[in-house]
């Protein structure tokens, strides 16, 4: 995106009373998983949009996904 959204675009008091209930935990990955998923469950027209809007984006990670989708 041409200006994508950072944390430092919210007010502070809101940062701040999600920031004190964070939790950090640890977790051991003994396999993983994956399953592709591109919009394949969603009507033609929405992949076409989607597929769309990819392509005018000015990068090689749009185009990518857009020539998977095809």
């Amino acid at each position: 995106m041409a200006e994508p959204w950072s944390v430092a675009d919210a007010p502070t008091d809101f940062t701040g009373r999600l920031a004190k209930d964070i939790v950090g935990i640890e977790i051991t990955i003994e396999s993983l998983v994956g399953k592709l998923k591109a919009s394949q469950n969603q009507p033609q027209s929405n992949r076409e949009s989607v597929r769309a809007s990819l392509k005018e984006q000015d990068n090689v990670n749009g185009a990518a996904i857009a020539k998977l989708m095809d």
